[in-house]
Parts: structure tokens; sequence; C-alpha cells
């Protein structure tokens, strides 16, 4: 199952994942999931970008250049020592997770191909 646990988001607030079940797509390559996230977002997709940047300005310097409109997360940490890849097992990056409508993880995968056949298969 998806790990239940709290991460700040970029703006400062707490997003409780388990809030999010049926709905959520953790990514990292932004100008792949950009495209997603036009086409998949208005049916309910929420897209949450990890960052494993070190140094916020860097991290949202690359979420404005880049019209990133998705909610993010950064525990601005080496990602090895992250909550969140312990959380899910990360070995490496990027990785894409779906969020099943009961919390599971319906999709691990490092290819944005595969997400999109996913969701498109769903929507």
């Amino acid at each position: 199952p998806c790990p239940p646990e709290s991460c700040k988001s970029a703006g400062g607030a707490w997003l409780r994942r388990n809030l999010l079940h049926g709905r959520q797509i953790q990514d990292r390559p932004h100008r792949q999931i950009s495209p997603l996230h036009k086409r998949f977002a208005s049916d309910g997709v929420v897209f949450i970008g990890v960052s494993v940047d070190q140094k916020k300005e860097a991290w949202m310097k690359c979420v404005r250049d880049n019209g990133m409109d998705w909610v993010h997360h950064s525990e601005l940490k080496p990602w090895k020592e992250t909550g969140i890849s312990a959380d899910y097992n990360i070995k490496w990056i990027p990785t894409m997770y779906v969020v099943d409508p009961k919390g599971r993880i319906a999709l691990a995968t490092i290819k944005t191909e595969e997400v999109e056949k996913y969701l498109s298969s769903v929507f």
C-alpha cells in the first residue's frame, strides 16, 4: 500500500498522502510529465512532483522556469537519505507511481509511456 505519512509541499502546506489515493502520481521528469498533466488533470488525476534538489532556490527556479503548476515536495536532502525514498523503496530516479483509490500502488515505473498507457486505460 501507499505509505500514509504526510509530506510538505513547496508552498509549505502539509499533504497527507492517504487523502490523495486514487489520484496521485509521484514524479520527477517534469518535461515528460507536463503533457500527462495537461491531458489528465481535468480527469481528477493529481500530480505530485518529488524533487531531490538539495537547494530550495534551485528547486523553486526549476518549478517556475518550467511552468510546473502541480503540487511539489522536497526534503532538500540527497535522494537516498529522504523519507519518501525509504517509504516507496525508490531505487532509481526518475521513478513514477500511480496510487489507486484503495491506496495501493497500481503502477511503479521509470517509463512515462507506461504511466500514459495506464492512465489512458482508466480514464
